[in-house]
């Protein structure tokens, strides 16, 4: 057997708790794929399974791409609250000094960069274009960890009816929706891997035009405690239209009951000025 694998494979079993990273040994076979209904209730399982807020600590590198075509490096420290399905708060600092700050709630979201002293604010029911400075949106970034359950038709007006794609190691549900002309677009993907314990690997948004948006890989899925929910440990988000990558290594996650909707981590900030 190649060292590589065996030494996964001893890993894996060792811990019981790693699910994620190493490649399924090559003479496991994957899982037949399973009808529309039944793997709606698969990827909704293991997020029906948080309780709380959830904040994860780690390591975020990445890069963002300026008007000139210059792509801007950064490696920094982030943390990260999220309470499903809209609330979310990604600091990243470095040294302890702020660099970005991404939030959302129910209402709002809201985005601050170091580079201008510069916030960027808006409400979800009223959608705007964020400038092009600011490729990266807080809207999509609580999709990309792969953790919110999806609700058929939730925060649209318009049909969105999900089919599905078989391919050799994945299960892909496709989400269609009508937009303001009657086509209809795919406008959003999420990848269930089809070997065990069947998780979330890629989460991708799509333009009208077909597009890619956002593109988010997941990777070395942990479980939090006994009994919960497997989190990922490594998120690489990328922007392809606008030059961004954002890859979060996640050092530790942890629950916490007692921070709630109205908790300070996702009020809007004064400087949105927002009604």
């Amino acid at each position: 057997m190649n060292p590589n694998r065996l030494a996964c494979s001893s890993m894996a079993v060792a811990t019981g708790l790693l699910v994620g990273g190493c490649p399924p040994p090559a003479r496991v076979a994957p899982f037949d794929p399973v009808p529309m209904r039944q793997a709606l209730y698969v990827l909704n399982e293991n997020a029906a399974a948080i309780r709380g807020t959830l904040r994860a600590t780690g390591s975020v590198d990445g890069f963002m791409t300026d008007d000139g075509g210059r792509k801007r490096g950064f490696h920094v420290d982030g943390v990260l609250f999220f309470l499903s399905p809209s609330f979310l708060r990604f600091d990243l600092k470095k040294f302890g000094d702020r660099q970005i700050l991404f939030g959302s709630n129910e209402d709002a979201y809201w985005v601050f960069m170091k580079d201008g002293e510069s916030w960027y604010c808006g409400e979800h029911d009223k959608p705007g274009r964020l400038p092009p400075e600011v490729p990266v949106k807080p809207a999509q970034l609580v999709d990309a960890l792969g953790l919110n359950p999806v609700q058929i038709g939730a925060g649209s007006q318009r049909l969105r009816s999900p089919i599905q794609r078989v391919t050799e190691f994945f299960q892909q549900i496709l989400f269609l929706e009508h937009d303001e002309r009657g086509r209809l677009v795919l406008v959003k993907e999420y990848w269930l891997d089809r070997y065990p314990p069947r998780l979330v690997r890629r989460v991708i948004f799509r333009d009208g035009d077909g597009v890619v948006e956002m593109d988010s890989r997941l990777d070395d899925y942990r479980r939090l405690e006994a009994g919960g929910p497997l989190l990922p440990r490594v998120m690489t988000a990328d922007w392809p239209q606008s030059g961004a990558q954002i890859r979060f290594r996640i050092d530790k996650w942890k629950r916490f009951e007692e921070i709630k909707r109205d908790a300070m981590q996702f009020k809007v900030p004064r400087a949105c000025d927002l009604p």
